[in-house]
């Protein structure tokens, strides 16, 4: 269940963080950026992120991995390409989605629990 939920809303939430780098004027990528707020972006990850937790460690850790490796796709992408366009968006939607998948699996293979995570410290 956590795949089937987390690796869409993952991805969802990238865009709404790529909405915080420059766009070029034109195109739906601008519509977008013209009615978003502030605030917009950390709150996205905030709800992500705790949605994520409410499922377990492994879901936790794979978002926040795949959030970060997003900023970090979007931001490399919009200083070769001076903004982030509608298709920069699709394929930072597409990569954090694909990322999460990636780091579920890798974490939940090690079986990690809050409680013991909790212990082991």
């Amino acid at each position: 269940p956590a795949a089937l939920v987390g690796a869409p809303l993952v991805g969802r939430t990238a865009i709404v963080n790529a909405l915080r780098l420059p766009l070029p004027l034109e195109g739906l990528g601008a519509i977008f950026q013209q009615h978003r707020r502030r605030r917009d972006a950390p709150l996205a990850s905030g709800i992500c992120l705790l949605l994520l937790a409410a499922a377990g460690l492994a879901p936790l850790l794979a978002g926040a991995g795949a959030l970060l490796g997003g900023l970090l796709l979007q931001a490399w992408i919009a200083r070769r390409l001076g903004g982030v366009t509608g298709d920069v968006c699709g394929a930072v939607t597409i990569s954090a989605s694909i990322t999460y998948l990636l780091l579920l699996q890798t974490f939940a293979t090690v079986r990690w629990s809050w409680p013991g995570l909790l212990t082991a410290l």
